[in-house]
């Protein structure tokens, strides 16, 4: 606890990354909830990599992975800004009825897009978001970047290749698949002002 006060309070860290799956250990765990009060008394959102992990299965076990965990955070944490990265997949609408009865909940839909998953993952991106809309939820998602690597110009193609396809492939994919296309607002807010409400900033 002292070391995450330091880094918050003298080292400009914004917020905190936890990885349940990789840890071995339950979102709602008890011997976690000190890091959760911390976290509200700190004014700090929480990034939770709750999904699809990689890897043999004995380096993360997918029971710890299952996104109904968080919901007791939800109850016993009002106050606590998280994002559940990746839509929470495969688990997403699970995450989205708890996003939806939970003003601070978030998620990012990182590594839906580039080109290396296959265009099932940004179908799958594109009926998620229209499940988003559905629950009411859409201005609490909003994009996220991903790379695994060490070239610059490498992820900066990426950030520009997944930027386009946002703006100008992300409807015909919707409307592929018979959903409505996202508003401009709405696209924007992907892009900007969604990720403020997490953050505790404005734009």
């Amino acid at each position: 606890m002292e070391e995450l006060d330091d880094l918050v309070t003298s080292k400009n860290i914004k917020g905190l990354l936890l990885t349940p799956g990789y840890g071995y250990y339950y979102a709602n765990d008890r011997r976690i909830y000190p890091f959760y009060e911390k976290a509200v008394a700190l004014d700090i959102p929480i990034y939770f990599h709750h999904s699809h992990q990689f890897g043999p299965p004995k380096n993360c076990p997918l029971k710890y992975c299952k996104v109904t965990f968080l919901d007791d955070l939800t109850i016993d944490f009002p106050e606590l800004r998280f994002d559940v990265e990746h839509m929470g997949y495969p688990w997403t609408e699970e995450l989205l009825c708890i996003m939806a009865r939970s003003p601070n909940v978030y998620t990012d839909f990182a590594m839906f897009i580039d080109p290396y998953l296959g265009k099932g993952r940004r179908l799958l991106l594109a009926r998620n978001l229209a499940m988003a809309r559905e629950y009411g939820v859409l201005d609490r998602v909003f994009y996220g970047s991903d790379y695994v690597g060490e070239n610059v110009d490498e992820y900066l193609d990426l950030l520009r290749r997944e930027l386009s396809y946002i703006k100008t492939g992300l409807n015909p994919d919707l409307q592929a698949q018979g959903y409505a296309p996202l508003t401009e607002e709405e696209i924007n807010g992907f892009l900007s002002r969604n990720v403020l409400g997490l953050w505790n900033l404005e734009l």
